[in-house]
């Protein structure tokens, strides 16, 4: 019998875990995936076929078998359909491709912590402020509809590299269909070849707005609002606090590095997820 997708997915996690310490891009390359296809693989929004199944085993040179994390994941997710706090920060973990030990480093705490957290209904005040400082994210992004969040699935669409300064309320909306995001979420479709393989030009990238009091947090891969123009980088080593500046890199090393000072940055968000990613 065919086992459920929920475990499937959640052995592809293991694996991405395992041979690929967690990176999406490098993974995807190994088995031969289309990022944005194996980003929906991990959140289980994309069934995974038999055939399929099988090429990422050849691919991996690995025999399939189910061990008992895999179906402790899978609850997991599960669980996440019941909106606990625990379940919502394992469901951000999971689409972000951060692993528990990862977590564990960031907040300095034991990953025996971290699997607590994933496991509580509720978070404590100081518990909740030390996520989303190790994650740089706020609290609605991280909750979604949870705390009252305003969500929305018709969003602007934009494109990085155009100089201009947005009216983001004037602007024609994409429907998300049924994916739901927080207010001050945008589409932002990929200009250039500077964030490949992560990116590549053409794509549709869903980035939620991080909150100014929260910019001193954020690393990863963002867009970055400043004269007028998005740019989408990777913030590598946070430095607002320290220096008063952003440096934002690309991933193609040919790719140029941009310096911003904090008075110049417009706004700030993170980039969720792909939502559409069309063939290399």
């Amino acid at each position: 019998m065919t086992e459920s997708n929920e475990i499937r997915s959640a052995k592809l996690k293991r694996y991405l875990d395992t041979y690929a310490d967690g990176k999406q891009t490098v993974f995807s390359e190994m088995v031969g995936i289309l990022p944005a296809n194996l980003s929906m693989m991990l959140a289980g929004k994309r069934p995974i076929s038999n055939r399929m199944w099988e090429r990422i085993h050849d691919r991996l040179g690995v025999q399939d078998e189910t061990i008992q994390v895999d179906l402790q994941t899978a609850a997991g997710r599960a669980l996440s359909r019941t909106g606990s706090e625990g379940a919502q920060l394992r469901r951000y973990l999971d689409q972000h491709g951060i692993s528990q030990k990862e977590l564990s480093d960031r907040m300095q705490v034991s990953t025996v912590a971290v699997h607590n957290m994933l496991k509580a209904r509720r978070f404590r005040a100081d518990t909740l402020a030390n996520v989303l400082e190790a994650l740089g994210v706020s609290e609605d992004v991280l909750m979604q509809k949870k705390r009252g969040a305003s969500v929305s699935n018709f969003v602007p669409l934009v494109k990085a590299g155009q100089r201009r300064n947005p009216d983001f309320g004037s602007m024609s909306r994409v429907d998300l269909g049924n994916r739901t995001v927080g207010a001050g979420s945008i589409l932002i479709e990929v200009g250039n070849d500077y964030m490949q393989p992560a990116l590549l030009p053409g794509w549709q990238v869903i980035a939620a707005e991080v909150a100014a009091d929260r910019w001193k947090y954020t690393t990863g891969l963002v867009a970055v609002l400043f004269a007028d123009e998005i740019v989408i980088r990777r913030i590598r080593r946070n430095e607002l606090v320290t220096n008063s500046w952003l440096t934002l890199e690309c991933d193609d090393p040919a790719g140029p590095v941009v310096t911003v000072e904090k008075q110049d940055i417009q706004r700030i968000w993170t980039i969720e997820s792909i939502f559409y990613g069309p063939p290399k």
